[in-house]
């Protein structure tokens, strides 16, 4: 039944008030990180000028493709970033309020349910409005689970039809799959659909094999698009960069070198599948990774053994390079090895990688695990009763919203790149804090100046330069004769009195000039400092700086009742929905919305236990980053079980009574 026009309006005008609270929000831009924001958005401007993902490095087939796709085809259109992302995640869950409509005919109630929906407070909170692949892939979730109801809901409908929804549910799924590499846990609902549609089927109108060769048919056709789709992408690759691949992480060769490395056996310890101990091993018998050794075990390695332990929250840091960034780390050190200069050339290496690590693990020259070709840590069967143990963690994590953070957020990078990113996006960034822009000229007639940056004396640990620009040339040239002269803009964030300019020489520092120093020029012992201006920027501009903390402040009261409100909701839910199918069972009468929510449980039941697994051999999985997808069918899965379970118990109540 579809809305009447007051409950039309309505709904418009609670997503056009959504629509507004979410793109008001300025983005937080990590434009330093290379491995994500910093990738989708590079990959975004090669698009629109013509060079695909751009020249090719370690990190060009690093990550699926389609964000940054999205990227270019928002800079197109000219919208805000997470307007755009906003739109897409209405449009998702008003398809699925449609694909509910036959059996939830109380307009208000489908209604609320959407307002329910929309303002899930794990779409705004901070990580998720970042530029990562999440601010997609959560509404693709939600559609193509919505879209497989509507096919359900069609199954009446002439075959000719229906080939448009299945050609947009292959798109869509298309577009999911080549969003995250992990895109294998949606899949289970597809057969379940297609039994229970089936099944249907053949109960309303008898069996045939005419009607099962349609339903099959038609269920290949999003299998054939997604299959010619992958092989769309990998042409274009292989066009520009000479391998066949998608993603090279999903590459044959890769895979085999990365499992070759990971079945070599050592003592053990959970997280770090190819710790230092296996590593010396294969240094011994293999010449290709014999030419890694300087990197992985030097500065290289160092840092991303660093990043691990930030990632797992280990302090001090224990300097062991863990699962989760040894990908990263080995073709870090390939990279710095020389073999990354094509496609085909790391593709070459990481197969003559693997074949000597094979070679030498059945001639026996190391004690080896299975041959193997994956990504994933070596199974061990205690993984499975400590994955459903995990389990429990993981629906205590959903249910709990955890991890909420609707506040200010932050930007890194340096100004320029962050200033270009954000014009790519159409949209504000916050900015790291209050930030000073300096500039000036330094001349030194002790030595040459090496380095300069910006020091906080009570934190010791950090540096708070985020830019420093040296600017020569004619302008140098005016300058007098001395051991060195430069210009500079200096962006920083350290903006106190107690920050300090440090100068470093060639032979040591220089000079530590306080800012209350600074500011009014300084000059002393051979050393002349003139500052031209200081610009300070808060961290919102000015058109910001009343609209923004007021949506700041609605979207974190919206998602402090979600977080004290949905136990209440969920646990009661899910009782209903086992009472629900424990009595369907009992008088094998199914109706359509436990067909739904069984078909949202088997789908947030899969992602959780993918993530459970993870965090079990490999990393922290139960994060809201990783979990987020499954956020928008836990709430309409809650409501949905509510709506079921009063409707029978209402009807029980009314048989009881008459």
């Amino acid at each position: 039944m579809p809305f009447t026009k007051t409950c039309f309006i309505l709904f418009l005008l609670v997503s056009a008030i959504y629509l507004w609270l979410i793109s008001g929000l300025p983005v937080p831009l990590l434009a330093h990180a290379a491995h994500d924001d910093q990738l989708y958005l590079i990959g975004a401007v090669n698009i629109l000028s013509g060079n695909w993902l751009g020249d090719y490095s370690d990190l060009t087939l690093l990550k699926e493709p389609f964000y940054s796709v999205w990227l270019a085809f928002n800079f197109m259109l000219g919208t805000p970033i997470l307007f755009a992302q906003g739109v897409l995640y209405v449009v998702a869950g008003a398809v699925f309020i449609k694909s509910i409509a036959p059996y939830v005919r109380q307009q208000g109630i489908r209604l609320f349910l959407y307002i329910f929906y929309l303002f899930n407070p794990m779409i705004y909170t901070m990580n998720q409005t970042r530029m990562v692949r999440e601010g997609l892939f959560v509404p693709l979730t939600v559609l193509i689970v919505s879209m497989t109801l509507i096919w359900f809901n069609r199954r009446n409908q002439r075959w000719t039809a229906r080939i448009y929804l299945a050609i947009g549910l292959g798109l869509v799924l298309l577009c999911f799959w080549i969003t995250r590499m992990e895109g294998i846990w949606i899949l289970p609902i597809f057969p379940f659909i297609l039994i229970v549609l089936i099944w249907t089927q053949c109960r309303e109108k008898g069996f045939s094999w005419t009607l099962l060769k349609r339903e099959a048919g038609l269920a290949l056709l999003p299998i054939v698009i997604v299959y010619t789709g992958l092989h769309l992408v990998a042409g274009i690759n292989y066009l520009k960069y000479g391998v066949y691949d998608v993603v090279e992480l999903k590459q044959l060769e890769f895979k085999s070198a990365y499992g070759a490395l990971s079945r070599v056996k050592h003592s053990g310890e959970r997280f770090i599948g190819i710790p230092r101990e296996a590593r010396e091993k294969v240094y011994e018998v293999s010449p290709a990774f014999r030419e890694l050794e300087p990197y992985l075990e030097g500065l290289s390695g160092q840092s991303w053994a660093r990043e691990g332990c930030t990632t797992n929250k280990i302090n001090p840091c224990d300097g062991k390079i863990r699962s989760t960034h040894f990908v990263f780390a080995l073709r870090n050190a390939v990279s710095l090895a020389g073999h990354y200069r094509s496609a085909p050339e790391a593709r070459k290496y990481y197969a003559r990688l693997a074949e000597e690590i094979n070679t030498a693990c059945d001639k026996k020259l190391l004690e080896c695990h299975a041959p193997r070709s994956t990504l994933a840590p070596v199974f061990h069967w205690k993984y499975v009763g400590e994955t459903v143990d995990k389990m429990w963690d993981a629906i205590q994590f959903l249910f709990s919203l955890q991890d909420i953070s609707v506040t200010y957020g932050s930007s890194t990078g340096n100004f320029a790149l962050t200033e270009f990113f954000a014009e790519i996006i159409h949209s504000q960034i916050y900015l790291n804090q209050s930030q000073l822009l300096i500039r000036g000229k330094i001349i030194s007639n002790v030595q040459a100046i090496k380095t300069v940056y910006i020091a906080d004396p009570s934190n010791p640990e950090g540096r708070f330069t985020i830019e420093t620009r040296e600017i020569k040339g004619s302008d140098a040239q005016n300058l007098q004769s001395s051991a060195s002269k430069i210009r500079f803009d200096l962006q920083t964030n350290c903006v106190t009195n107690k920050c300090q300019m440090i100068i470093l020489g060639e032979n040591g520092e220089i000079a530590r000039i306080p800012f209350s120093e600074l500011m009014k020029g300084y000059e002393s012992h051979g050393l002349k400092i003139e500052i031209n201006y200081v610009i300070k920027n808060e961290h919102l501009n000015s058109a910001g700086k009343y609209k923004t903390p007021f949506i700041i402040q609605m979207l974190k009261t919206i998602g402090e009742l979600y977080r004290i409100g949905i136990p209440f909701l969920a646990w009661p839910a899910l009782l209903l929905f086992f009472i629900c199918l424990g009595r369907a069972v009992a008088t094998r009468s199914f109706n359509e919305l436990l067909m739904i929510n069984c078909i949202l449980l088997t789908a947030i039941s899969c992602r959780l236990l993918l993530l459970s697994y993870c965090t079990v051999t490999s990393f922290p999985g139960l994060v809201t980053r990783f979990v987020a997808p499954v956020y928008p069918l836990f709430l309409l899965f809650c409501g949905l079980c509510l709506i079921d379970g009063g409707s029978q118990i209402w009807g029980i109540y009314k048989k009881t009574k008459n």
